[in-house]
């Protein structure tokens, strides 16, 4: 990685004098300038700790500060120690100031590298090595620092076994510093990934997280300091406006003990700046600081979604906390991240539940009548049921910030884990429900309709849609949960045309997100008939998510014309900028690809193919997609033989059989096409449409009975997957089995109640 040399990180020696230096620019020179810059620009630490010394203080030696580092480590490691893992060593050492690593490598026998960073110290810390082509790589073998014990060194991913050529290798795309981990480990990064060329020029601003990653670029701060002109309500000079409500918005409300905000008070959009790194979520643009406005104006987030989240929104993989905390009572009244935390050391603004009292009545809440536990005890403490904590990373544990309140009846209802039984390991769901019925009695119905619909969800059930639609519906949910509904629409239909649009159309930029994402298995038709308005959104993140679901509207042929097709050619460059920033990663390089083979642009589709396959020749999607790529331009011989490899190289891969044997179809072996659709389907059985297709297929060739048979074995196996009720209804009704037919439809119906497409398929068939 390179630094930008006017805006690297200064020797902590020289900050006196960088202090000295910035005087002037803040306003203490006899002479102040009066002209104030309106374009901002980076003016890097210095020049902010000139005037806010208390802050800088403050920072230094923060997690923030000690985001990225140079390559160092505690007195007694890198001393020679070993680390073994299945049959293959690493050592450790020095040689001279450096740091080095001797390890496996993807290309052959073991080899020295040098380390040339260091991520985070609490309470671990992982290592650095550069590769090639600019990338650098970030080795799997941790150092844990936790106080009261000595360094030891752990492998991240233990116990399972990750060797060279695995997705999870430390030289793999997913350990990839540049695209993976740097955007929230420096200031203002810029990616600089050319796929083409499988090649990084990354820099970034300074190799922390400092100032202007949070309070956005500084120079028309810093001019109107010059001129005298802050003032404690007027303009600050930042895009992003991060400080939050004065102090005295907080009050607590005597009659429910809880905090009551001042409605008066300015809101700040301080939990979006935050989000862009303490979220689930994908950068849409190089160098993304607070802008003051939506996440979504440079960033794509998770949803509430599995295996991200359980289905009652509790944490499950790493999701740095927006998710969690977009859920919360807190965040719907107003309450923002540096309520809680100070915003420049990271830690918190009171230690143990009186944190909490700041908001909450201690005379209501710090009783045993409320928490029903030893008032010295660790169930007392606010967090320990509101908060529960999760492991990540082997050591690191992380609180959920929705603060909920416990439900165990909801963990022994479902299997779901709750903060009852993680402090009482011993004890069953079953024994906590119980007690905590004897304490509160009935419990609140709207929270379990929404952990149950998405439970259902979840595990496949095809009749969540329903309820899905209910949560969705909900005004009382937070915003995250009913996008998060919306979202998960898409495997029931979509939903009503009228919830879409009202979603669509609304202010909130996650329902209009969530409204987005339940069209992605609609039709064209339906597709264009509800997105092509949010083409045009303000929205960055809306925009790319629109024109993933109409990317085809500008392939030869499209009916899409004028303003509508301006619009979507820009929405696509767009999407396609996105996906070039992280194509790193084999995902995003297939988004990619994808958008560029549906908005009639092949030629550059197959760059992107074949750059993924010269990356990693066995790649199985990207020679599967290149194939279907190459049959659409003709060019089916070649696609054929594609596949035959393919399947050579992976004879147990479903989709590479599935994908050859529609090859064979289309050049004519059709007795070759159903062996391959065959193979496929008892390959995965558990994916309904391997079996679909070859009962189509045996169909198609005169051979209904067989056909048949393929079909209704796979509904019994899978009884609430729609294709396989669509061809049944159909099929039988040609046959004039009527109520059989009729049955598959009537089932169709309860499982998607709202779908047009069964709608007009009853219409069909006269029922």
């Amino acid at each position: 990685m390179t630094a930008r040399p006017h805006r690297s990180r200064a020797p902590r020696s020289v900050l006196a004098i960088s202090v000295l230096l910035v005087l002037v620019a803040c306003g203490r020179d006899p002479a102040p300038e009066r002209n104030v810059d309106p374009a901002p620009r980076l003016v890097g630490r210095e020049v902010c700790a000139g005037c806010h010394r208390a802050e800088a203080e403050a920072w230094r030696g923060s997690d923030h500060d000690r985001a990225t580092g140079p390559a160092t480590a505690p007195a007694g490691v890198f001393a020679g120690e070993t680390f073994e893992k299945e049959g293959r060593t690493t050592r450790f050492s020095r040689e001279g100031a450096g740091l080095m690593v001797r390890t496996e490598d993807i290309a052959g026998p073991p080899r020295d590298l040098a380390i040339s960073g260091v991520i985070g110290t609490r309470p671990l810390a992982q290592f650095l090595v550069d590769g090639e082509r600019g990338a650098r790589q970030v080795l799997p073998f941790c150092l844990d620092l936790r106080p009261g014990g000595p360094s030891r060194w752990y492998h991240l991913h233990a116990p399972e076994s990750v060797p060279p050529g695995d997705a999870l290798h430390w030289q793999g795309p997913t350990a990839n510093w540049n695209q993976g981990c740097a955007a929230c480990h420096t200031t203002a990064l810029e990616v600089g990934y050319d796929w083409r060329a499988d090649r990084f020029e990354t820099r970034a601003a300074e190799e922390d997280v400092s100032c202007e990653a949070c309070h956005g670029a500084g120079s028309r701060h810093a001019a109107l300091a010059r001129a005298g002109r802050l003032g404690p309500r007027g303009d600050r000079g930042f895009e992003a406006d991060l400080l939050g409500a004065p102090p005295g918005t907080w009050s607590v409300d005597p009659v429910t003990g809880n905090g009551r905000r001042d409605p008066t008070a300015p809101v700040s959009r301080q939990v979006d700046a935050c989000a862009q790194c303490h979220a689930r979520r994908t950068a849409l643009v190089e160098a993304a600081l607070p802008r003051g406005g939506s996440l979504l104006a440079t960033h794509r987030p998770a949803l509430l979604e599995a295996p991200l989240y359980f289905p009652h929104g509790g944490i499950r993989e790493e999701v740095f906390v927006w998710g969690s905390f977009l859920q919360s009572a807190m965040h719907g009244a107003g309450v923002v991240c540096t309520d809680c935390h100070d915003p420049h050391s990271g830690g918190l603004r009171a230690e143990g539940n009186s944190l909490c009292y700041a908001c909450h009545d201690v005379a209501r809440y710090d009783t045993r009548e409320h928490h029903h536990h030893d008032p010295a005890g660790e169930g007392a403490r606010c967090v320990s049921c509101h908060m529960p904590e999760r492991v990540y990373m082997g050591i690191d544990g992380r609180r959920d910030h929705a603060f909920s309140v416990p439900r165990p009846d909801l963990a022994r209802e479902l299997g779901l884990p709750d903060a009852c039984t993680t402090c009482h390991a011993g004890e069953t769901a079953a024994w906590a429900d119980e007690a905590w019925r004897a304490w509160a009695g009935p419990l609140r119905p709207r929270a379990a309709a929404r952990t149950r619909a998405f439970a259902a969800d979840d595990r496949g059930d095809a009749t969540a849609g329903e309820a899905l639609i209910g949560v969705a519906r909900d005004e009382r949910e937070p915003p995250i949960v009913r996008a998060s509904a919306l979202a998960r629409l898409a495997r029931h239909g979509g939903g009503p045309d009228d919830l879409l649009r009202e979603a669509l159309a609304a202010e909130e930029p996650l329902l209009r997100l969530g409204g987005l994402r339940a069209l992605a298995n609609a039709s064209p038709a339906r597709r264009r008939s509800l997105a092509a308005p949010r083409l045009g959104d303000e929205l960055l993140a809306l925009r790319v998510e629109a024109a993933r679901l109409l990317a085809a509207g500008l392939a030869p042929g499209s009916p899409v014309a004028g303003e509508e097709r301006r619009r979507l050619a820009a929405a696509v460059e767009e999407a396609a900028a996105a996906a070039a920033l992280n194509a790193r990663d084999p995902r995003h390089a297939l988004d990619l690809g994808l958008l560029r083979a549906e908005s009639g642009r092949p030629d550059e589709a197959e760059r992107v193919y074949r750059a993924m396959i010269a990356r990693d020749p066995r790649s199985l999607e990207a020679r599967v997609n290149l194939a279907d790529l190459l049959r659409a331009t003709g060019r089916d011989p070649e696609g054929l033989a594609m596949l035959r490899a393919t399947v050579a190289d992976h004879p147990g891969s479903a989709a590479a059989r599935h994908a050859l044997g529609l090859a064979l179809s289309r050049a004519g072996d059709d007795e070759g096409a159903r062996r391959e659709l065959a193979e496929a389907a008892a390959a995965e059985p558990e994916t309904p449409r391997y079996a679909y297709v070859l009962g189509v297929a045996l169909v198609a060739a005169d051979r209904a009975e067989e056909g048949l048979e393929v079909l209704e074995a796979a509904r019994r196996r899978h009884p609430d997957d729609a294709d396989l009720l669509f061809a049944l209804a159909g099929y039988l009704a040609e046959r004039g089995e009527r109520d059989a037919a009729r049955r598959h439809l009537e089932r169709l119906r309860r499982l998607r109640p709202a779908d047009p497409e069964v709608a007009a398929l009853a219409r069909a068939l006269g029922f």
